[in-house]
């Protein structure tokens, strides 16, 4: 008898370690139901570890309902249990419910550890969870963990994501101890908010405190090399980098592909591609990003072919950057082969490549193919209606990309910055005055989006081809900075078009004081005040 029964444990024991293992592999959500049913049929629901791993195998593959199911089922749950339903719904986006989870988390006299923190800390990547995140950092510091080296990194990185980089340098000043994740961390929120030379200024820092940088480290820095003016930059970080011993490493190199790119070195970088023995998809997408951001779409395109001749696997942002090539009607068919790729591939119902569809179609001039796009996807999100809207827009549909902005907002999804830039531009291209006005006060007063360069050519755009010169003198007034030349052109095409130089002058001044470099803002000067029998020095 108790041999049948050392037989059942040892069986009991052996399935357990096959469903730990099978649980932690799982590659889809059907084979996660099948072994969680194992679960439930070994009587095996009260073993935490299991639980905490379907809570996690749930999250994996985006299935929160189940998790939280699995999580209420247990009787005894461990801090892990906790974090892990924390960070599904953290990483899905529902930083709400999160927040929820761990006020319930203090109600029930669990104590967080940083893990907890890490995990909300997560969801906070937009400056709409910036107060959450502020209340977060509170309980942090309530709960003495705000030092922590992998709390404080949490809290630069969400600092920096959410727009407040005065708070993430802050949280970085504050540290007693420094890792490179901290150094790298503030780097990339340095980079992400355009302070390239600063991010070159903690770079020799952070090397001043014996703090050597990894792989993570070299690409983010990379990325502050922008332009022909941080060549140099890029060439000593390569050095670097040579010297690190990272040139083994295929991420790095293909930032230092799209280094040289951006750079101007275009030769540099198609050189590194070819010397480049272990390319890898992304080292593909690199060089086919450096040729399109070189006007160069014609080699962009061929190496997206020579990439499906050699049998590497394209993915979504292969197809994304070959779509971005076909600008013109004359690459329509083009775009049409790679579009019937993406039917091959199953690639063509994710929704990023669909709204790179649409985008294409709409600037090769195909509306139709817009509109059947639009009509047959599966699933939809703020980028593929802002591109619908983009292209009904771009072709003088203004009243029905309207209606589509309006449907939009009904469906529950709140514009953003780049949605009002194709609102106002319908606005402008159908004549549609009070509503691109009524638009634009919207977008500041109701959802509080600060007007961009963009959004202000638009309107004054608009208010220019009205013949309403004063209103957008009125508007250019609130803008100027002195460097906008795209809003310059909108003003002083305007100008041009009603001959209005004299009820302007004062404007026009202050464009001509900022010294703007744009010679075609000089060339409309002149032909207003040609028209007038001035002149231009």
């Amino acid at each position: 008898m108790y041999d049948n029964e050392l037989d059942l444990v040892d069986s009991l024991s052996t399935a357990r370690q096959a469903l730990i293992s099978s649980i932690q592999l799982c590659p889809s959500i059907s084979d996660g139901l099948q072994l969680h049913a194992a679960v439930v049929e070994l009587g095996l629901v009260q073993d935490f570890l299991l639980s905490n791993l379907l809570i996690s195998m749930y999250h994996t593959h985006g299935d929160r309902e189940h998790a939280c199911r699995v999580f209420h089922a247990m009787n005894y749950r461990t801090i892990v249990s906790w974090n892990t339903l924390i960070m599904a719904y953290s990483t899905s986006g529902s930083v709400e419910l999160s927040f929820q989870i761990f006020v319930y988390l203090l109600h029930e006299d669990v104590k967080p550890d940083e893990v907890t923190f890490v995990c909300i800390i997560a969801g906070c990547t937009t400056p709409d969870t910036l107060e959450p995140g502020r209340l977060i950092h509170a309980y942090a510091i309530e709960f003495g963990l705000s030092f922590d080296v992998k709390v404080a990194n949490a809290l630069i990185n969400m600092y920096s994501k959410c727009g407040a980089l005065d708070d993430a340098c802050m949280a970085f000043e504050a540290m007693p101890k420094r890792n490179v994740i901290s150094w790298t961390a503030i780097i990339t929120a340095h980079c992400h908010h355009g302070d390239y030379n600063k991010c070159f200024e903690i770079l020799g820092l952070m090397e001043q405190h014996g703090v050597q940088p990894n792989d993570v480290t070299f690409i983010s820095i990379l990325g502050a090399c922008i332009s022909e003016s941080f060549l140099k930059h890029g060439l000593d970080i390569h050095a670097a980098v040579v010297e690190n011993g990272y040139m083994s490493t295929v991420a790095v190199i293909n930032a230092l592909i799209s280094m040289y790119g951006k750079c101007g070195a275009l030769r540099d970088s198609y050189k590194l591609f070819c010397n480049t023995h272990n390319c890898d998809v992304d080292s593909w997408n690199s060089m086919i990003c450096v040729y399109i951001q070189h006007g160069k779409h014609d080699k962009g395109l061929q190496l997206f072919k020579e990439m499906q001749e050699r049998n590497i696997q394209v993915n979504e942002i292969s197809f994304i950057l070959a779509l971005s090539a076909c600008t013109t009607p004359s690459f329509v068919h083009e775009g049409m082969l790679i579009h019937a790729r993406s039917i091959e591939s199953g690639l063509v119902d994710n929704i990023t490549v669909r709204s790179a569809l649409i985008s294409m179609y709409s600037k090769c001039g195909a509306i139709e193919m817009v509109r059947i796009l639009y009509g047959s996807a599966k699933h939809v999100d703020l980028i593929l209606w802002t591109a619908v809207i983009t292209g009904y827009a771009q072709h003088g549909y203004g009243k029905m990309a309207l209606e589509l902005f309006v449907q939009m907002q009904q469906e529950g999804w709140r514009p953003n910055s780049v949605t009002f830039i194709s609102i106002l531009s319908a606005c402008s291209h159908a004549g549609l005055i009070d509503e691109g006005c009524r638009f634009f006060n919207i977008m500041v007063e109701d959802f509080r989006i600060t007007p961009e360069t963009d959004h202000f050519s638009c309107i004054i755009d608009l208010l220019g081809k009205a013949g309403q010169i004063n209103e957008a003198a009125s508007m250019l007034s609130r803008l100027f900075s002195g460097s906008d030349s795209t809003v310059c052109r909108a003003f002083l095409a305007a100008c041009s078009v009603h001959n209005n130089s004299k009820q302007v002058g004062y404007s026009i001044g202050r464009i001509l004081e900022s010294g703007p470099t744009d010679m075609a803002i000089y060339t409309l000067l002149s032909n207003i005040n040609a028209a007038n029998g001035q002149c231009v020095e």
